[in-house]
């Protein structure tokens, strides 16, 4: 509900410029398009299995400050916990974060309410359950919950 009250706050407050377009929370079909980069890629980073340390994002790798929780071998992207979505490794379409860092609030459908789908994407502290970080991967717990392991990324649309 933050996220969506963001979104129509900075609606509003850019209206004069967005020629009738408005920021608003990605669709899970529209997460599913840009972490697969068109391509249908098994995982943001690629169908590869484990994932290039540095390569594929901000995952529980040997350097994660989770400890006692199975992480990702040989992996390490360098950040212990969340860190700043630019230096969460770009895409091929040059989106950073989609694969790890937090799992990204999506909307079941484009309109004006927007009703929560799930979180996707995978975060920081996620293990390497290779399923957990599928870019088909969801996380049903709710949207109404806080914690340093969500976020949200907003789409600009007619």
């Amino acid at each position: 509900d933050d996220a969506k009250a963001y979104a129509a706050w900075l609606t509003d407050r850019d209206r004069a410029v967005l020629g009738g377009a408005r920021y608003r929370l990605p669709t899970e079909d529209e997460f599913l398009t840009y972490a697969q980069c068109g391509d249908g890629r098994v995982y943001p980073w690629g169908n590869n299995w484990p994932p290039r340390s540095g390569q594929a994002g901000n995952y529980h790798g040997q350097e994660a400050a989770v400890f006692g929780m199975e992480k990702i071998g040989g992996y390490d992207d360098g950040h212990a916990v969340t860190c700043n979505v630019e230096q969460s490794w770009a895409n091929p379409w040059r989106l950073c974060g989609v694969g790890g860092n937090v799992y990204e609030a999506c909307a079941k459908d484009t309109g004006t309410n927007q009703e929560f789908g799930a979180w996707r994407g995978a975060c920081w502290y996620d293990c390497g359950v290779q399923s957990d970080l599928r870019c088909a991967g969801r996380y049903d717990g709710g949207g109404s919950g806080r914690d340093g392991n969500g976020g949200f990324r907003l789409v600009l649309s007619r």
